[in-house]
């Protein structure tokens, strides 16, 4: 009983841990890890009740500067297992207007419960089913450039 108690626990402060953080992953220059701390030290953007960092914020962290021109796409992927995919277009300033928050507040206060610490804000999607709730990784895929 005890060992299951113990188990328990740490099964719970894992959990915990690994909603706590964003890993930015796959091919980029710096995958690295993100906390909500770390995100309130970027610049700030908001969305109707959310506020957050812009996307391609944290891709230029991790070394991908916008209007890469390269085919690509992300992966962004819940604690829940839930995932959506963008194309890296899609992240960029210089190729659309509406932007991807990843959010770590709603209403002025911090995200908790059902999202997670953190949450994909999709603001040109008509329906919210790239919302990621309980984001915890973002990997990024380059598709090889064509041969000539």
């Amino acid at each position: 009983m005890r060992t299951l108690v113990l188990a328990l626990l740490l099964s719970a402060t894992l959990l915990a841990q690994s909603q706590t953080e964003i890993s930015i992953a796959g091919n980029v220059p710096r995958p690295l890890t993100l906390r909500t701390e770390d995100l309130a030290k970027m610049p700030r953007a908001k969305i109707a009740a959310y506020d957050g960092v812009w996307l391609h914020e944290i891709l230029t962290k991790a070394g991908l500067e916008p209007g890469l021109d390269r085919a690509g796409y992300i992966v962004a992927s819940g604690s829940d297992g839930y995932r959506a995919v963008f194309s890296l277009g899609e992240a960029d300033p210089t190729v659309t207007e509406t932007q991807i928050l990843v959010a770590d507040k709603a209403n002025g206060q911090a995200l908790t419960g059902r999202d997670g610490s953190f949450r994909l804000v999709v603001p040109g999607d008509i329906r919210g089913v790239r919302s990621v709730r309980q984001l915890t990784r973002l990997e990024v895929v380059l598709l090889p450039a064509p041969q000539r």
